[in-house]
């Protein structure tokens, strides 16, 4: 009876721990959704290589966000519109410079945003438009 008790009490302690696993993994993902997020489209006049859907989005060495798709521009198919999810206390102005970077040896790009001046306005989306930032040339390309 006593090893039987031994058994009931570790097996009672081992669904709590996984309860309390799972409780806490909900708990992390949920602060995560949490976060508010704008929707930029960044325009680039030029190839936009190693950018991959789920690339990074930073903002002075910082990430603010992900690439959430790629298009061609409907009008110009040489300009590529990489639409972007960034969070949403990023200071994005509307003088904000993008630049596509390569992000070390792996042959990845990364979309870096620069800060721009603080007397500048917010760029924000104010009729349901999506806010556009034309990319500046990319020392790749060069």
């Amino acid at each position: 009876m006593e090893t039987r008790a031994h058994h009931v009490l570790i097996g009672a302690l081992t669904l709590l721990i996984l309860a309390a696993a799972i409780g806490f993994t909900l708990w992390l993902s949920k602060s995560s959704h949490d976060k508010e997020y704008d929707l930029y489209d960044i325009v680039f006049e030029e190839a936009v290589s190693g950018l991959n859907k789920g690339g990074i989005v930073e903002f002075n060495g910082i990430r603010i966000g992900e690439v959430i798709s790629l298009r061609f521009d409907q009008a110009d198919a040489k300009k590529v519109i990489a639409r972007v999810r960034v969070d949403h206390a990023a200071p994005i102005r509307s003088d904000t410079e993008a630049k596509l970077m390569s992000s070390g040896i792996t042959g990845l790009s990364v979309i870096r945003l620069s800060s721009g001046n603080k007397t500048n306005s917010v760029l924000l989306d104010d009729d349901d438009e999506i806010p556009v930032i034309i990319a500046s040339p990319s020392p790749l390309t060069k």
